[in-house]
């Protein structure tokens, strides 16, 4: 059973380990996309092209956000077309800010639009999409809290019965029936937990 149980932690923990680290440079890089336009703004209204725009974000902000620039930078001069790099640098970071500054910046390549004034606007949404969502977390902080204490109830209580007597749940556990409602409510608290977790993590 330990093997099993080795083996099953062994599959999952590391995926689990990855996704966590991995929505967290998701997070890290969405937080330096507005200084990111900024530098872009600056550069261009300085006369830079949009490729050296890219180059002096990838020299001058702190990674994860000078990272994916950098990459994108290494594909162009590989060969890769910038639409392409773009693209790709939108699959790598997804997300609902980093799709409006792709599909800005491929609209504004075809259409011949006014790049500085189209990062400026992306600024501004960017800017006030973020005040709604902190706004959403800040009147939805109760439900939350709500949640997650009617999570934590059963697990409480049931600690506290088996203190005061331990022989309380034994037929839980001795009773073949016991065991398959015992196995059932495990199963619902996981599954409640699961969603409650996907609901308070969903994007506005």
């Amino acid at each position: 059973v330990l093997g099993l149980v080795g083996a099953a932690a062994g599959v999952v923990l590391p995926k689990m380990v990855l996704k966590q680290l991995a929505s967290r440079r998701q997070s890290r890089f969405q937080g330096q996309l507005v200084d990111a336009l900024l530098v872009m703004s600056s550069s261009l209204k300085a006369g830079l092209s949009m490729m050296q725009a890219f180059g002096i974000v990838a020299e001058e902000m702190p990674p994860p956000v000078s990272q994916e620039f950098g990459f994108l930078l290494k594909q162009t001069r590989m060969g890769v077309n910038i639409d392409e790099a773009v693209a790709t640098l939108k699959r790598r970071m997804p997300s609902d800010d980093m799709n409006l500054i792709a599909t800005a910046v491929l609209v504004a390549r075809e259409t011949g639009g006014d790049v500085t004034q189209l990062f400026g606007r992306l600024v501004e949404t960017i800017r006030e999409r973020k005040k709604l969502k902190e706004r959403i977390k800040t009147l939805t902080f109760m439900s939350r809290m709500q949640g997650v204490l009617m999570g934590m109830l059963p697990i409480v209580f049931a600690f506290v019965v088996y203190r005061m007597n331990p022989t309380f749940f034994q037929w839980f556990f001795t009773n073949e029936l016991g065991r398959m409602m015992l196995a059932l409510v495990v199963g619902l608290q996981v599954v409640g937990g699961l969603l409650f977790v996907r609901f308070a993590r969903s994007p506005l």
